[in-house]
């Protein structure tokens, strides 16, 4: 018996930490998500994973309010789940997607913290996708106690114009 941790959200769709993106040049949200266990969204047998996957998604459900969305850890036997799965027609795409338009004139960015809350250099990244390259890199060579938070630079460039 596989157990896995998986992120769902309010409907019982698997979603990842990805799965709301915002695209800056379009001024789009979308959300993904799929009825179906699929690359991407499942995470290790370790419920701490899932736990920092949820606490991305759940920072940028608060950055974009998505109507109606909320999202759950729930752990799953990943074997069965598949097998289940494999005996119900999978479609060729499994993911639905849905667009948002979204226009705030907020910029919000991530940034590594320790686990004091101190920013951890002074890199900061639009994409989640790199922050977490960047985190990965700086956990291996430090092996400390490092986050991924989502903040709004906004009121902090006022200040300093000000």
């Amino acid at each position: 018996m596989k157990k896995r941790f998986v992120l769902k959200d309010q409907d019982g769709n698997y979603v990842a930490s990805h799965s709301i993106n915002y695209n800056e040049s379009t001024k789009q949200v979308s959300y993904s998500c799929s009825n179906f266990l699929t690359n991407g969204f499942y995470y290790s047998s370790s419920q701490k994973g899932a736990e920092v996957q949820l606490d991305k998604l759940n920072q940028l459900q608060a950055r974009f309010q998505l109507e109606g969305k909320s999202f759950r850890i729930e752990e799953i036997d990943k074997t069965e789940t598949l097998y289940k799965e494999a005996q119900t027609h999978r479609p060729k795409d499994p993911f639905k997607y849905t667009y948002f338009d979204f226009k705030d004139n907020k910029k919000y960015v991530w940034v590594i913290k320790d686990s004091q809350g101190n920013l951890v250099g002074s890199k900061t990244f639009k994409q989640l996708f790199k922050a977490e390259l960047a985190l990965d890199g700086l956990k291996f060579e430090n092996r400390s106690e490092l986050h991924l938070e989502y903040i709004d630079t906004t009121h902090v460039l006022k200040k300093l114009v000000a």
